[in-house]
């Protein structure tokens, strides 16, 4: 069987020093989390990489993990030293409204 090593690149990882040491312990491909980027930072990421050649002539693959909705609820009461959700038992309606409300309310 033939299988890839996909490494996330982050902070932790934003040299291409780091990128060739990934390589040699057998990484196959990098995958950056756009979770994590703005698209300024992104693009960053993708033209340094894009330069970057382990060998001559070589390119690594790379994988973008694109984000996913993301849904914002509006400001949660703090309980304790965590924001926690508001419990929503089962069969309870939940009716969203764009006005700025606590999202706990």
């Amino acid at each position: 069987m033939n299988y890839d090593l996909i490494t996330t690149l982050g902070p932790a990882t934003a040299t291409e020093d780091a990128w060739q040491q990934l390589l040699e312990a057998g990484a196959t491909a990098f995958r950056l989390n756009t979770s994590h980027l703005s698209l300024h930072d992104t693009l960053q990421w993708l033209e340094r990489l894009r330069s970057f050649k382990a060998q001559p002539g070589e390119r690594i693959p790379v994988t973008l993990d694109l984000q996913g909705s993301k849904w914002r609820w509006g400001r949660q009461q703090p309980q304790g030293h965590h924001h926690r959700g508001m419990p929503l038992p089962a069969g309870r309606l939940f009716r969203q409204r764009p006005r700025d409300r606590r999202g706990d309310q």
